[in-house]
């Protein structure tokens, strides 16, 4: 391969990234956490776009601890948590869909053995 060659192909893969770093960022996941009772959007730069939680985790009555009612703060700590996990849920889901354009990038590269693409969700513009 010559080196024009080798420069084409290398403005080509950069052309495929950008593309996938768009259509990455345009995307939105769903992170849930508790069956449903906490739900976060997120888009593919990690920007959170909505938080629901459902009005039922604010009723006093709330069973936190799974022993009767929860205190106030045992229900502030179970939502806490419960929001915590819709974020890393969402992430987890933005992160494999990066990783799944980068897998389909490289499929169609001739690559040398051993070099890796970057990630598509690159946070350098955020």
């Amino acid at each position: 391969m010559d080196i024009d060659q080798l420069m084409e192909q290398a403005k080509e893969m950069q052309e495929q990234m950008k593309k996938a770093h768009d259509e990455l960022s345009n995307t939105q996941v769903e992170g849930v956490a508790g069956a449903g009772l906490v739900k976060c959007k997120m888009d593919g730069r990690h920007q959170v776009q909505s938080l629901v939680i459902a009005d039922k985790l604010w009723d006093k009555k709330t069973k936190a601890d799974g022993e009767g009612e929860g205190s106030a703060e045992t229900v502030v700590k179970f939502i806490q948590d419960l929001i915590v996990a819709s974020f890393n849920d969402a992430v987890r889901q933005v992160e494999d869909l990066s990783k799944q354009k980068i897998m389909n990038l490289a499929e169609g590269m001739d690559l040398p053995e051993g070099m890796n693409l970057p990630p598509v969700g690159d946070q350098s513009d955020n």
